[in-house]
């Protein structure tokens, strides 16, 4: 892989993760205080994650000579490179499953990009979903701290992995 996008991906992981330590200090230090300073290191957190998602797509892209652009989706990735390298097929099912890092990355990030629908928000569906996670403690929010500490730590574990097998080829 090119040191472009490696260096960039690996910047936004290192950046990722200094904001999900400063969201939880916030957490623990002074819990319901000012919650502003929270959203903003969850909010910073979740959008460099994505970005660095998408370097590593653009690793991929690069890995297998395809430069034509930036690849800014899994979907993009797939046209540019073909589902017949076995990295991009892995990615492509993993995606598919729902909870999987990749499934709850893109989630996040799309609730963090998108307005709030205050409608959606009093509906009898959320209320139920809710009232869900406080009693059964089995489903967390996607951008909850824990389940976006569990998406920094499988794909950084994926990434090194990944990294490690294509520089032995």
């Amino acid at each position: 892989m090119t040191n472009r996008w490696r260096t960039y991906t690996t910047e936004k992981l290192f950046l990722a993760d200094i904001q999900l330590k400063a969201w939880q200090r916030c957490q623990t230090d002074s819990p319901n205080d000012f919650k502003p300073l929270e959203e903003s290191h969850k909010q910073a957190f979740i959008l460099l994650l994505a970005a660095a998602w998408e370097g590593f797509l653009n690793e991929l892209a690069e890995y297998h000579q395809q430069t034509s652009g930036s690849i800014s989706s899994l979907e993009q990735l797939l046209s540019a490179v073909g589902s017949e390298i076995p990295e991009v097929e892995y990615l492509v099912e993993l995606n598919k499953v729902n909870g999987s890092w990749i499934s709850d990355l893109l989630q996040a990030n799309s609730l963090t990009r998108m307005p709030a629908n205050r409608e959606a928000a009093n509906s009898t569906f959320n209320l139920a979903d809710n009232a869900l996670i406080a009693t059964s403690e089995t489903k967390q929010p996607v951008d909850s701290f824990e389940s976006l500490s569990r998406i920094w730590e499988e794909f950084k574990g994926y990434l090194d992995g990944v990294r490690s097998r294509m520089s032995e080829w």
